[in-house]
């Protein structure tokens, strides 16, 4: 059977109605203590009711966020998920400049994603300008 994956911007509504995905490394009192209650927003991959994927973003600055997370549930990764709701992420944001911490392993995701070294710890994706830009 197939599926349709969607990734979006999470609301706590989404916390009581969807269930989490088995793999996924992160609980309902995680995401409404250490990501809402700080002022973090998160987005969602969602699958038959179910969330698979998870970004946390930090706004530093106006038009400024950290990616302060992503996972995918263990059953799920490699299979685009985690760049699909990384990429809805920068599209809503087109004008904002984007900084992450990469862990090890995640280096090659951010650079296809078009984020670019800075130095030995984080990673930046400059502001798209201009209509018709591609991530």
């Amino acid at each position: 059977m197939h599926t349709q994956i969607g990734c979006r911007k999470g609301t706590l509504g989404d916390l009581t109605r969807l269930d989490f995905a088995k793999g996924l490394p992160l609980s309902r009192e995680d995401i409404e203590f250490s990501v809402v209650a700080m002022g973090h927003e998160f987005w969602i991959a969602t699958e038959n009711n179910s969330i698979i994927g998870l970004v946390v973003l930090a706004m530093s600055a106006e038009n400024q966020f950290t990616v302060m997370y992503l996972a995918v549930a263990n059953p799920r990764k490699r299979h685009g998920i985690g760049s699909s709701l990384l990429r809805t992420v920068l599209d809503n944001y087109p004008a904002a400049e984007f900084k992450v911490v990469a862990v090890e392993g995640t280096e090659e995701l951010y650079s296809r994603l078009g984020f670019e070294r800075c130095d030995q710890w984080e990673r930046r994706r400059r502001p798209l300008t201009g209509k018709g830009h591609t991530v």
